[in-house]
């Protein structure tokens, strides 16, 4: 049985959003993994609603990189991505197509980064639009530096923008313990970090995008990537994933 703390911690957020820009919001992704089975794969057309959107990853059938887990620190079947030695790490979560007119996204879940030595780079950015872009990816070579870029490693969060400040911390996490994220993309120009965890929230905002033409995109893509040098067995637990676009409401005569 899953806790309430996910979802209503974000409806609550999206309402206040609503409440102070006279804006809807659309919920174009949203991955529980409640219908998949513990061990296997998780299914890669994500049920909905919403329809369309769907997960894609590197693990090319192989459950020890990523599987679902019942996990107990998350109170449900979530997705376990494994830093597997040697192998490529990469996973996608691609939303359903967002209106044009679409001027910020929130991303949010709930997460558990177990003890290991390698990092995990977050990232959102356009999906792959050919199997030869996706080849591109996956050897290695990214299209694009994505809007949002933000790492854990270590017991820190970090996070990336263009410009000279580059590089710089957001806070500390804990491993095997649970955590919520939320991302606030402001589709023009930067985006906001929320990471809450243990009743500590860490905030980081108006960062600025590293590619501006990613930001166009409709449709976003949540990426999760253990980077491909070395490191031990870490493992990242991950569930309640959602992505919301905001709109402008529609005028009332």
């Amino acid at each position: 049985m899953k806790t309430i703390f996910d979802r209503s911690l974000i409806a609550a957020l999206a309402v206040a959003a609503v409440a102070l820009t006279g804006c809807d919001t659309t919920e174009v992704l949203h991955a529980h993994f409640n219908a998949d089975s513990v061990g296997a794969l998780p299914n890669p057309a994500l049920p909905g609603p919403p329809e369309g959107d769907e997960l894609w990853s590197t693990a090319d059938g192989r459950t020890a990189m990523l599987s679902i887990v019942d996990s107990p620190l998350l109170s449900s079947k979530s997705m376990r991505f494994v830093n597997v030695p040697a192998l490529q790490r990469l996973v996608g979560l691609t939303s359903t197509h967002i209106r044009s007119d679409a001027h910020r996204l929130y991303i949010s879940w709930s997460g558990v980064m177990n003890p290991g030595s390698q990092p995990l780079d977050i990232f959102v950015g356009a999906p792959p639009d050919t199997e030869r872009d996706l080849g591109l990816l996956i050897g290695g070579v990214r299209l694009h530096n994505g809007v949002v870029s933000v790492w854990m490693d270590n017991e820190r969060i970090f996070r990336r923008e263009s410009g000279p400040r580059g590089v710089l911390p957001i806070g500390n996490y804990t491993a095997n313990t649970r955590h919520f994220v939320l991302i606030t993309v402001d589709r023009s120009e930067h985006y906001n970090v929320r990471f809450i965890q243990g009743g500590r929230t860490w905030t980081s905002d108006n960062i600025r995008f590293l590619d501006i033409e990613a930001g166009a995109t409709t449709r976003p893509t949540l990426y999760l990537e253990f980077p491909p040098a070395g490191g031990t067995q870490s493992s990242y637990d991950i569930d309640e994933v959602t992505i919301r676009a905001q709109i402008p409401a529609m005028r009332r005569g």
